[in-house]
């Protein structure tokens, strides 16, 4: 099949269909590894230095999106995965908060760190999402990771949502890009 209407381009289409139909994980995730390869060559940073982490999903899903990502990711490039974080607290879905401050409190405690998982002193973690809209559930993700010793955390999605800059532009679908 190919984008519709409702999907305007590949990327939109490929992420909407990939959130109901983990067939499309491995294409998903071959998008991810080529931007994490890029990211190694051009900063010399040894895997052996690095965790892979999914952000856990706040609803119920069919399958949990980002765990299936890093552990195809793993399987390719051989970066070493931990589920660093548990999701402690339901929250109210984000789309239904008006304000971008009302998603960044939503998501305040709502992770914890998987203490007993691994040691992250010093390391560097690859922070794995399906999609990055306002930043709100990866900048608590990641404030919990430097509070437990991670030396940098860097943020890897298949797309990020481009929001309108006007409240006037009220488009029925948004526009992802790669990050």
């Amino acid at each position: 099949e190919k984008p519709t209407e409702k999907s305007p381009d590949i990327m939109t289409w490929l992420i909407l269909i990939y959130k109901n139909d983990k067939t499309f994980a491995p294409y998903c995730s071959e998008l991810i590894k080529m931007k994490i390869i890029d990211f190694l060559k051009k900063t010399n940073t040894p895997k052996n230095n690095i965790i892979l982490c999914p952000v856990p999903d706040f609803h119920e899903r069919k399958y949990k999106k980002g765990e299936l990502l890093v552990g195809l990711i793993s399987e390719k490039i051989g970066i070493f995965t931990s589920n660093l974080l548990v999701k402690i607290k339901d929250i109210e879905k984000q789309h239904s908060q008006k304000k971008l401050s009302q998603k960044f409190e939503n998501v305040r405690g709502a992770f914890c760190f998987n203490k007993g998982e691994v040691e992250i002193k010093n390391k560097i973690i690859f922070l794995i999402d399906d999609i990055f809209s306002t930043g709100a559930s990866v900048n608590e993700c990641a404030r919990i990771l430097k509070e437990n010793g991670a030396k940098r955390v860097y943020v890897f999605t298949l797309g990020r949502t481009i929001i309108p800059e006007k409240e006037e532009k009220k488009e029925k679908w948004i526009s992802m890009t790669m990050l």
